[in-house]
């Protein structure tokens, strides 16, 4: 009954292989690569892309600034995606139906009001003009 020992060496196979492996770098980042603590604690320092930039060339490290900002930002930073929150839709309230038989004469000076304390909720839609008020 060699299966139970062979299940568990495979187990333990497996496992290392789990721990110890490291996903294929892009060509573009090979010479990034042996850099990336360093890089990492310059960026946690404040330091920007250009400065990098240069402190790799003077070590003749010949990347592109893109290159770097590509590298920080899916390599060293690695940034979890947002969640964008929904706003609730709020339905605005109908506008009330004015009838002729309720407005005012035209002769007769419009009368002030007071000024609302709160704005007149405005439905969803173009602006038509109201023929009434040309």
């Amino acid at each position: 009954m060699n299966n139970g020992h062979d299940l568990q060496e495979s187990q333990t196979r497996v496992a290392e292989a789990a721990a110890n492996y490291m996903p294929a770098c892009p060509p573009k980042y090979e010479a990034l690569m042996p850099f990336a603590e360093s890089i990492a604690t310059l960026r946690r320092k404040g330091a920007s892309y250009r400065t990098i930039t240069d402190i790799l060339h003077t070590v003749r490290v010949s990347v592109s600034l893109d290159t770097v900002a590509r590298f920080c930002r899916e390599k060293v930073e690695q940034r979890q995606p947002r969640k964008f929150k929904r706003r609730p839709f709020v339905r605005a309230a109908p506008a009330p139906a004015v009838h002729p038989a309720s407005e005012p004469p035209a002769s007769s000076p419009p009368v002030p009001s007071e000024p609302a304390s709160t704005p007149a909720v405005r439905s969803k839609g173009p602006r038509i003009a109201d023929p009434s008020n040309v």
